[in-house]
């Protein structure tokens, strides 16, 4: 397993979601003055706040695959560790001797 692969993976996704944050759709539709119209505006407003709570539902599931991304690296990278540490060298060189 790519151990770097899995946490740029998960820095990414936190990349995104950081940049997903800062663009709340909630303000977005100002005042009913700016349509002219009170149930267009009230379409709107509904618009937003759904598509708000569909993207804080998407960066809350980008969340959890990130650390999922990073837990997962981390458990390679110390199985990998154990690894190295208990076999000291080649246990085929013996094979290849004979």
């Amino acid at each position: 397993m790519d151990v770097p692969v899995l946490n740029e993976a998960a820095a990414g996704l936190i990349d995104s979601i950081n940049d997903q944050e800062g663009s709340r759709l909630a303000d977005a539709p100002g005042g009913p003055d700016l349509y002219g119209d009170g149930d267009l505006h009230a379409a709107i407003t509904e618009f937003c706040d759904r598509w708000s709570f569909g993207l804080d539902v998407l960066t809350d599931d980008a969340r959890a695959i990130a650390d999922s991304l990073r837990r997962a690296a981390g458990a390679y990278l110390a199985a990998d560790t154990a690894a190295a540490t208990r076999v000291a060298g080649d246990p085929g060189v013996a094979a290849v001797d004979d």
